[in-house]
């Protein structure tokens, strides 16, 4: 008789994003077809081929609309939602949200930039280097060492 295999966890991040001149909050998650029919249940969905993610219109409620829909679905990441000011992150859901994050260098977007990469794969180097950046807080970037670097690749294969 063959074990049934268990369905791994699917991982989601919400962060920020500029859309079509209006701020949203972007869904960004691994192909999963049972998590895209709960996606489509929250009010305002829309798909964006540009940033290659799920988004609703960032509104009075929104968040808390998509939490509720995705949380018995899906282990869900805030850090990309840091900086609220309009709208709280709910109560004992603010433990993942740094209060002042470390910012992308520039210089990184405009090399990813001159090599032609696409909009959508600057937004997601982008967030991941961020979310690099926020695994090591107190580090300076040119103090960073290639054994961190292991660290945080182990983390995000192995630990997420």
């Amino acid at each position: 008789m063959i074990a049934p295999v268990e369905k791994s966890v699917v991982h989601v991040n919400l962060e920020r994003l500029f859309h079509r001149e209006q701020e949203c909050i972007a869904i960004r998650f691994d192909f999963d077809q049972e998590l895209i029919e709960v996606v489509k249940k929250i009010n305002g969905w829309k798909y964006s081929k540009t940033h290659a993610c799920f988004y609703v219109p960032h509104e009075r409620g929104s968040l808390e609309n998509i939490l509720h829909e995705l949380e018995p679905h899906a282990s869900i990441e805030y850090a990309g939602m840091k900086g609220e000011q309009d709208e709280k992150v709910p109560k004992g859901r603010d433990i993942l949200l740094k209060s002042k994050s470390p910012q992308v260098p520039p210089d990184y977007v405009d090399l990813l930039t001159r090599k032609r990469y696409s909009p959508a794969t600057i937004s997601t180097y982008s967030h991941y280097f961020e979310l690099f950046l926020n695994y090591y807080p107190t580090t300076a970037v040119d103090d960073i060492t290639e054994q961190q670097i292991k660290e945080f690749m182990h983390h995000l294969v192995v630990d997420k």
